[in-house]
Formats: structure tokens, C-alpha cells, sequence
């Protein structure tokens, strides 16, 4: 039974769906959604960067609470918002005072959707941030080339400095954590419950060979084909499927918690 499970959705843009959809997630028994900065669009300037960030610190952050979800906020460019040089300089400093002030708990989603020199200068940018403040990176994995944009990624991770453990890698696919953990990473992984990623199935033969240990799910919630109850839905599968509770509830909030450093 899942009923009185509680539980983290560790990669959402809810701001891109409607209230319904998160009636849904509250009632689901979802008690933590992290938000992270995104726009389908490119930017024109710094400025539309600026006020996204302050949308979902004020508008997205009560939308949620009145739903009884608390918001983890992560701000940073994604490799598909990039706005035009110079423009990213006023948007790091943003995100700098965000995260000093408390006001995000996260950098993100950040990461390389095509491998561009621009994306990789302002991912390396953004990680160096994150180690400097020793705050948590959400880093995007793109869907088409995923294995070499992770080994270019790791590459960046490795001169950027940040220690594997502030390194969320989101969007994997179990192959890419057998990868990951053959080579002693230990970063922690997001495996995402959306059309075409990753299945609860997959979930499950994933914790008969390796267990929870850093591994989350979260949904991914966007203007894409998404599901705000995915983390719950995949929660009530897995234990059809005969997974131990302990280890569901690892994947499901506590190893996101810890991730996060979210004291819930």
C-alpha cells in the first residue's frame, strides 16, 4: 500500500501546467516539488531569465503551497534558454544572490543539449558556481545523444572542480547508471517517469541489482506529455512488482531529500 506514503517530485516545471495539475500532485501525497528554471524559448535578453526566476519565487512558490507542496527552487540557464552575450553575466549573479540568500536551494537545470561551445562555457560557468557555494547542480541530459553528451558532461564536471556528490544528473537511463557506477561515480541520478524515458519496470530490475542508493524518480512535468502523479504512480507500481517499501521510499523522497539537503 502507498497510501500513506509521502513523496518528492525531484524535477518539475509546474509552472507550465494548470491548477488541476496540481491538485493532482497534492492529493497524490506529493509534500516536495523542485522547480527548476526553464522556457521552451530562446531568451531575447537577461531579462526574461530575471523575471521567470521571480516568478517562480513568488507566483509558482504560493501556487504550490496552497496546494500543501513546498517548492525547492533551482535557478540557472538550461543549454536551451541561453540568452544572447553578454547577457548571461547579469543572470549568474542572480542566481549567485538567490542561492546566498536562500531564496533558491539549487542551481538548474543546467547541463548540454547539443554540445555547443556556448553551452559548454556556461555549464562549466555554472558548475563552478555550485561547487563555490556548495550547493546541489541539476543537470540536464539531453533525449537525442544522450551517451556522448554524458561523456562530454563528465568531462566538464571533472574541470569544474564540483565534488560528485553535489551533482545531480537527471534524465538517465538505467544503462547510463550501470555506466556510472562501473566507473565509481557517485553522483546522484534522476531517473525520469515520462513517455520514452524511463519505465517503473526498469525501476524495479534496476533496484534488484544495484538498490535505491542514490537514485530518484521524479516526473519531469512540463508543456511535454508528463504525468503530475508519476512519482506516486510509480510508488503503487513498484510495489506490485515486489519491491521492498524501504527502498521505494528511498527512491520516491528520501534519497531526493538528502540530494537537496530538504529537511521534510
Amino acid at each position: 500500500m502507498t497510501a500513506a506514503m509521502k513523496f518528492i517530485d525531484a524535477h518539475t516545471h509546474t509552472f507550465l501546467r494548470g491548477p488541476e495539475d496540481l491538485e493532482r500532485m497534492g492529493n497524490a501525497g506529493t509534500v516536495c516539488a523542485v522547480v527548476c528554471a526553464f522556457l521552451p524559448v530562446q531568451p531575447t535578453c537577461a531579462g526574461t531569465l530575471l523575471d521567470l526566476f521571480a516568478w517562480l519565487d513568488t507566483v509558482e512558490r504560493e501556487r504550490l503551497e496552497k496546494r500543501g507542496i513546498r517548492e525547492i527552487l533551482a535557478v540557472g540557464i538550461h543549454p536551451r534558454c541561453i540568452p544572447p552575450a553578454p547577457d548571461t553575466a547579469p543572470v549568474i549573479e542572480r542566481v549567485k544572490a538567490m542561492l546566498q540568500s536562500g531564496r533558491a536551494g539549487a542551481v538548474g537545470e543546467i547541463g548540454l543539449e547539443k554540445g555547443t561551445d556556448a553551452e559548454r562555457g556556461i555549464l562549466l560557468e555554472q558548475l563552478r558556481l555550485a561547487a563555490e557555494l556548495s550547493v546541489p547542480a541539476v543537470v540536464h541530459t539531453p533525449r537525442t545523444n544522450k551517451e556522448a553528451m554524458v561523456q562530454e558532461t563528465l568531462r566538464i564536471i571533472d574541470e569544474s572542480g564540483i565534488a560528485d556528490e553535489l551533482v545531480i544528473l537527471d534524465h538517465l537511463t538505467p544503462a547510463i547508471v550501470r555506466a556510472l557506477d562501473a566507473k565509481g561515480r557517485t553522483f546522484r541520478m534522476g531517473l525520469t517517469l515520462q513517455p520514452g524515458k524511463t519505465t517503473p519496470e526498469e525501476v524495479n530490475a534496476l533496484l534488484d541489482e544495484r538498490g535505491p542508493e542514490r537514485l530518484h524518480l521524479d516526473s519531469d512535468l512540463s508543456h511535454m506529455p508528463s504525468q503530475p502523479d508519476a512519482v506516486a504512480e510509480a510508488a503503487r507500481r513498484l510495489t506490485e512488482l515486489g519491491a521492498q517499501r524501504g527502498d521505494i521510499e528511498k527512491l520516491t523522497f528520501s534519497n531526493a531529500a538528502s540530494a537537496l539537503r530538504a529537511a521534510l
